[in-house]
């Protein structure tokens, strides 16, 4: 992971919502309080763009996710996410490496692991 933080709108949300009279001790997030967040990842597990990669991001008991998405910094107001735009996921990309263990099939003819950390 290489950040993680509050969307704009969620951002403001929050800073309103200090601002307007918050107390320490009193808990800031509120039951019914939809959050943003932007998060970058960088790609992993043998992949170079992504696509077939993954990350892990946990949230905590009780909460539920409404949306997912992949963005780019934009300026489309129909997304919904100020300053980001909603785009579609890339293509499929040769895979330089089959994963931890896996060997050669079928589908990857032509395509070839290593040299890694061990030559």
């Amino acid at each position: 992971m290489v950040y993680v933080y509050f969307d704009p709108d969620t951002q403001s949300f929050l800073d309103g919502r200090i601002a307007g009279g918050w107390t320490p001790g009193t808990p800031l997030l509120q039951v019914g309080d939809e959050l943003g967040m932007i998060i970058k990842i960088v790609p992993d597990l043998g992949t170079t763009t992504g696509v077939g990669g993954y990350t892990t991001f946990y949230v905590p008991n009780g909460l539920q996710v409404l949306d997912a998405a992949f963005l780019l910094p934009g300026s489309n107001p129909a997304d919904g996410i100020t300053d980001w735009d909603k785009v579609p996921a890339k293509g499929q990309a040769r895979m330089p490496a089959v994963g931890a263990g896996g060997g050669p099939t079928v589908s990857l003819v032509g395509i070839t692991r290593g040299p890694n950390i061990l030559a």
